[in-house]
């Protein structure tokens, strides 16, 4: 019968019994050894919480701490490792920088375009002008 294990990537359940030894069934690592940890990222680490999606789109509420770990989501057990750059709060910022980005450029378009208008309205007067004056 299999034993009961709390593995370091998060799995809570049976063990599945490989030479004598219990191991996690998602990440085959020994129940009683360390997980290895991925390197960070180059991103500065957050303290705060962030919320990460799965592979499959559930989201986690993980610390910023966290980063650059295997775990594994408790609802569908997929086994990922996390990502600063992944999370929901690092997409908005990303997001909100592109807005910006792109309101920027729609203002110098604006003025662009008026301008255009001008010259084109300025040279319509000055053709109306030069063929008044010519009669």
């Amino acid at each position: 019968m299999a034993a009961s294990i709390a593995c370091i990537c998060g799995y809570r359940g049976p063990s599945v019994l490989n030479a004598d030894r219990d191991i996690c069934p998602i990440c085959h690592t020994p129940a009683s050894a360390p997980m290895p940890v991925a390197p960070a990222s180059t991103a500065q680490l957050p303290h705060d919480d962030l919320h990460i999606p799965c592979p499959s789109g559930h989201v986690l509420r993980v610390a910023g701490t966290m980063m650059g770990q295997r775990v594994v989501c408790p609802q569908c057990n997929v086994v990922f490792v996390l990502a600063a750059d992944a999370s929901v709060e690092h997409r908005r910022e990303q997001e909100s920088v592109q807005h910006e980005r792109d309101a920027r450029r729609a203002r110098r378009w604006l003025a662009r375009a008026i301008w255009a208008a001008v010259l084109v309205v300025l040279a319509f007067v000055a053709m109306i002008v030069a063929s008044t004056v010519q009669r």
